[in-house]
């Protein structure tokens, strides 16, 4: 249960030690077309320029990936939860496990290929509204958003 709230709290704008992936080819060009407004607190799309990149990562047996929409979420049905939140749901959510106090970060290690994007010819067609249900559209955001946790000391 810990690591499904962990991973909840990477996918809800949370500080963890994960990474965001998506085996999802339109959820990885929706988030190089998009940009998280400091001002707004919301993405907003945008034309893909030079630092736009896809990683694509190797994996296999025994790595370190959780893919939290088909196995954690749809594991946790008999604690009650009877459906995938909307945001995990429409990003096809994975994570990878980040470094430790025990171990490196291995990122580097798994990157295969590099697809850099830029022009106006590479389009998504997800919508802002797809990958960030409203709150009455997704009651885990609410749930978060309700009790948005206050940095204090190290970090504020």
């Amino acid at each position: 249960c810990g690591v499904l709230l962990m991973a909840t709290t990477q996918q809800y704008g949370g500080y963890t030690s994960m990474l965001d992936i998506t085996d999802d080819l339109d959820v990885a060009l929706f988030f190089t077309q998009s940009f998280l407004n400091q001002e707004t607190k919301k993405y907003e799309l945008c034309n893909p320029n030079q630092s736009n990149v896809i990683y694509v990562m190797a994996e296999g047996r025994g790595t370190c990936t959780l893919d939290v929409s088909t196995q954690m979420f749809k594991n946790a049905t008999g604690n009650g939860i009877n459906r995938l939140p909307p945001r995990i749901e429409n990003q096809k959510c994975g994570l990878l496990t980040g470094a430790s106090v025990f171990g490196k970060n291995a990122y580097g290690y798994r990157i295969v290929a590099k697809i850099h994007l830029h022009g106006d010819g590479i389009l998504t067609t997800k919508k802002v509204e797809d990958m960030f249900p409203d709150l009455e559209s997704d009651s885990l955001y609410k749930t978060y958003y309700d009790v948005e946790p206050k940095l204090v000391g190290l970090y504020g």
